[in-house]
């Protein structure tokens, strides 16, 4: 009975306080004449696929993305053999509007991971993370644009 009404409880207040998702918006102000990408082609992939929705003819904003990846060794063992990788994935975003300004922000992303004696493993758990880390930063991306 208390969980029943708990939950009448927070559906009472989520309904009455006109929420709803951060990202319900499609477009907004996101309009973008061209839109180019530089770097890591699995990351301008990621990008693209969140971005191409916001592209329009009628604007004349220019959106570059520079993406890159790294893959460190961190440690090593006794036989050095690799133990532990830090990743990075950094992705420069460059705004450019009709009347020249120009906006320049990077967005970076890391993370360690212990090896994996299965090559094919550690392979698509890089992949993963990769991923993982991209998404993030794109989110952070779409955030900052909706800021300006």
């Amino acid at each position: 009975m208390k969980k029943i009404i708990n939950y009448l409880v927070v559906f009472i207040f989520v309904t009455s306080c006109s929420y709803e998702p951060v990202f319900k918006k499609t477009k907004g102000n996101l309009e973008f004449g061209k839109i180019t990408f530089n770097g890591d082609e699995k990351i301008s992939n990621l990008i693209y696929s969140q971005f191409k929705k916001y592209e329009s003819n009628e604007s004349k904003k220019v959106i570059n993305f520079n993406s890159s990846y790294d893959k460190i060794v961190a440690s090593k063992d006794k036989k050095g053999n690799p133990q532990t990788f830090n990743m990075k994935v950094l992705i420069e975003l460059k705004i450019l509007n009709g009347d020249k300004n120009e906006i320049n922000k990077i967005f970076e992303e890391t993370i360690s991971y212990n090896n994996i004696k299965s090559k094919f493993e550690l392979k698509n758990k890089e992949d993963q993370l990769k991923k993982s880390l991209s998404e993030n930063i794109i989110r952070d991306i779409l955030v900052f644009i909706n800021s300006l």
